[in-house]
Formats: structure tokens, C-alpha cells, sequence
């Protein structure tokens, strides 16, 4: 059998570069080689995934091949869960939330952050931020130009989103978007 494996780190930072993302080039074509019987998959070493391929198949490989990690770090989990908090306004929305309620009820009536408690909003945001969670607790509708700045003010508040569902609950939904088989 012959191994397929490279640092995923510097692939990742090849395809970038080219303007790509190996994960979505390289997902699709060993899903497909699997799938085909063409390849073995094996996690292995420090939770690294090998692709091997099986001595019978005539298959042309990829020229960059790939090793798929199934941990993540918590970079990789702050990167992706801001990502989310920006491009998607159901994801932003319920950050919003959850930040809220980390709010002291002295805060939320003033719309200030009182307490230095590291919960909740810092004080630069929390008047804006108050005052869009009040609108979304009202159901009242949202412009474009507020989903906007909602997406991009709460994005930084990713570790509470992250203490509140827990790495146990995000984790696996990380690796899902990184490496889907």
C-alpha cells in the first residue's frame, strides 16, 4: 500500500495561497475514493487520518495529498465559531443571546456593564448590544445595516458562546465542517 500524507498546515496554507481550500478540494475527491474502494482509510498517530491507497487500484492521486485531522485546537474552534457568529444571522443572533443573559439585571436596566466580571458585554458594546437583544426578546425586526453590526460586535464575545455549549457540543461540529466524509 502507499501512504498518502502531508502536513495539513502547510497544505492549507499552499491552497490559500492559489486562492483554494484543500479541505473542500480534497474532501470531495477522497470521499469519492473511498467510496470506489480505491482507498483506505486509517486514524492513527495523534489523531491524524491516513488515506492509503489499495495496491490494486489504478487511480491518479492528487498531487497535494492530504492528512485529515480529527482534533481541533481551540484557535480552530475560536476561528470557526466567529466565522459562523458573522456570516449567519440565526448563529449571531442566539450569541447575542447568550451573552445577554450573562448580564447582571443592574446591567441589562442600564445598559451598561457594571460589573467587571468578564460575563457578559464590555462596556464599549453594551448599549448598542442591549439594545438589540431588547429588539430581537420584542421580536421586532432587524435592518440589514443592524444584522450587520450585530454579526461583527458579537463575534468577538466567541468564548462565552463557547462556555455556554460547551467544547464537548462544538468540537464535533468544527471537525464536521473541516473534514465531512
Amino acid at each position: 500500500m502507499g501512504s498518502i500524507t502531508v502536513d495539513m498546515a502547510q497544505a492549507e496554507a499552499k491552497y490559500r495561497e492559489l486562492g483554494g481550500n484543500i479541505l473542500e478540494y480534497a474532501s470531495d475527491r477522497l470521499r469519492r475514493l473511498v467510496r470506489d474502494g480505491y482507498v483506505e482509510v486509517c486514524t492513527g498517530y495523534k489523531g491524524l487520518t491516513q488515506f492509503f491507497l489499495k495496491e490494486s487500484s489504478a487511480v491518479t492521486v492528487p498531487s497535494k495529498p492530504v492528512v485529515v485531522k480529527d482534533t481541533v485546537t481551540l484557535k480552530e474552534v475560536q476561528v470557526w465559531l466567529k466565522s459562523k457568529i458573522r456570516n449567519n444571522n440565526t448563529w449571531a443572533l442566539r450569541a447575542l443571546q447568550i451573552v445577554y443573559a450573562n448580564q447582571t439585571e443592574d446591567e441589562k436596566d442600564a445598559a451598561l456593564s457594571i460589573v467587571n466580571n468578564k460575563k457578559g458585554f464590555g462596556s464599549m458594546d453594551a448599549e448598542i448590544l442591549t439594545s438589540f437583544a431588547q429588539r430581537a426578546e420584542q421580536n421586532k425586526p432587524f435592518s440589514e445595516k443592524q444584522l450587520n453590526c450585530l454579526r461583527m460586535i458579537v463575534s468577538k464575545y466567541w468564548k462565552q458562546v463557547l462556555d455556554k455549549a460547551g467544547l464537548g457540543v462544538i468540537k464535533p461540529l468544527v471537525l464536521k465542517d473541516l473534514s465531512t466524509f
